[in-house]
C-alpha cells in the first residue's frame, strides 16, 4: 500500500488479519480507538471475507486516517499477519483477532515498559471468555504488576513447556518491529508456537507483566474447538521446533515435553474425531509411548503432562475411552 509523502510514522502498528468478522470486528477497532496512547496505526489485512467485513474495514478507514485497509484473496490467518508486517511502519508491532478487543490502556501500558526498561518484547496477561470483563475492575489498573525483566531464553523455555503466563500466543503482547526483518509467519496452523519462540531467541530483553491486557473472545466454533485437519500441524511444528534446538541439551528436553503434549492432544481428537484414521493414530501413540519416560523424569513437566504420560501406560483403549469423554 502506497503511503502519503511526508506521512508521519506512528509508533505502534496494529495488524488484525479479518476473515468473515462482522459480527465483532466493530467492537474490536472501537477498542483501539479507545486506547489511551493515540500514536498508532490500525492494520486491517481483509482475507477474502464473504460476509461484510470489508464493509466495515473501509468504513473505519474512511473514518480515520490512522487506519488502513487492503484486501487479498483468502490465503490464512500468517498470509493476512504478514501482509499486515510488509505494511507496518512502527517501531513496535501488536498483533489483533478480529473477534478480540483491548483495554483502553494496553497499548500505553506495554509501550511504556518497552521504552523505559528498553524490553524488546512486553507481555501481558490475556483473559478468555465469552463477554469482556468489565476494565475498572482492580485488577486491570493502568500501573504495571509484577513486572518481571526476564532473559529471552528463560521465556521461551517456560512457554515451550507450557507454563501458564506467558503463553505462545502472538497477540496481547508488544514487540520491536526489528524482530520481524528476517522472521515471518509460516503458511499453517499453531503459527504462534511455530514464530514466537524465534522471535524471542532474537531479543536480549524480555518484560513479563501480571496485568491483564487482552480480551480473547470465547468463540465455540473457533479453530480449536473443533476438528480440523490442520489440527494435525502441531506435530509437525513441534517436531521441528525439536530439531531447531538439536545442539541445546536444555532448549531440546523442553521442545521433547512439547512434542509429547503435542502428539497426545492429537490422540485425543483424532480418537474422538477422527478414530478410523488408525495410521495417524498409531503413529501418535508411539510417539507418546517414546517420550512419556522423558515427560515424567522430567522436573519441569506440568502436572497435566505427567498425567497424560502415566494414562499412555494404561493402554490405548482406556485413552480412547478418555477421548469420548
Amino acid at each position: 500500500m502506497n503511503m502519503e509523502a511526508g506521512e508521519n510514522k506512528p509508533e505502534v502498528s496494529i495488524i488484525v488479519p479479518v476473515y468473515n468478522a462482522e459480527r465483532f470486528l466493530g467492537e474490536c477497532v472501537e477498542s483501539v480507538l479507545d486506547q489511551s496512547y493515540a500514536d498508532w496505526e490500525l492494520l486491517l489485512v481483509d482475507d477474502g471475507s464473504t460476509d461484510g467485513s470489508s464493509v466495515v474495514c473501509r468504513y473505519y478507514a474512511e473514518a480515520d486516517g490512522r487506519i488502513k485497509t487492503v484486501t487479498q484473496e483468502n490465503g490464512g490467518v500468517s498470509s493476512a499477519r504478514n501482509v499486515g508486517l510488509d505494511m507496518a511502519r512502527g517501531n513496535y508491532v501488536f498483533f489483533l483477532d478480529a473477534d478480540d478487543e483491548l483495554y483502553p490502556y494496553t497499548i500505553s501500558l506495554l509501550h511504556k515498559i518497552a521504552t523505559s526498561d528498553n524490553a524488546e518484547i512486553v507481555i501481558g496477561r490475556s483473559v478468555n471468555s465469552e463477554r469482556k470483563p468489565d476494565d475498572k475492575n482492580p485488577d486491570y489498573e493502568n500501573v504495571a504488576r509484577g513486572v518481571k525483566i526476564e532473559n529471552s531464553y528463560k521465556v521461551c523455555r517456560d512457554m515451550l513447556y507450557r507454563k501458564p503466563h506467558p503463553d505462545t500466543s502472538v497477540c496481547g503482547r508488544l514487540m520491536s518491529r526489528y524482530l520481524f526483518d528476517d522472521i515471518r509467519f509460516y503458511p499453517g496452523r499453531y503459527e504462534d508456537l511455530e514464530i514466537f519462540h524465534k522471535l524471542l531467541m532474537k531479543a536480549k530483553k524480555v518484560a513479563v507483566i501480571e496485568n491483564i491486557v487482552y480480551f480473547y473472545r470465547d468463540n465455540p466454533s473457533s479453530f480449536i474447538n473443533k476438528w480440523s485437519e490442520s489440527r494435525r500441524d502441531s506435530v509437525k511444528v513441534t517436531r521441528e521446533i525439536v530439531r531447531h534446538y538439536a545442539d541445546d541439551p536444555v532448549l531440546r528436553k523442553a521442545a521433547l515435553n512439547r512434542y509429547f503434549r503435542a502428539n497426545y492432544n492429537l490422540l485425543l481428537a483424532l480418537l474422538r474425531y477422527r478414530p478410523d484414521d488408525m495410521v495417524a493414530i498409531n503413529d501418535c501413540y508411539a510417539n507418546v509411548k517414546a517420550l512419556r519416560r522423558i515427560v515424567l523424569t522430567d522436573p519441569h513437566s506440568r502436572i497435566k503432562t505427567r498425567i497424560g504420560a502415566l494414562m499412555s501406560y494404561i493402554g490405548l483403549g482406556f485413552i480412547r475411552r478418555l477421548a469420548k469423554v
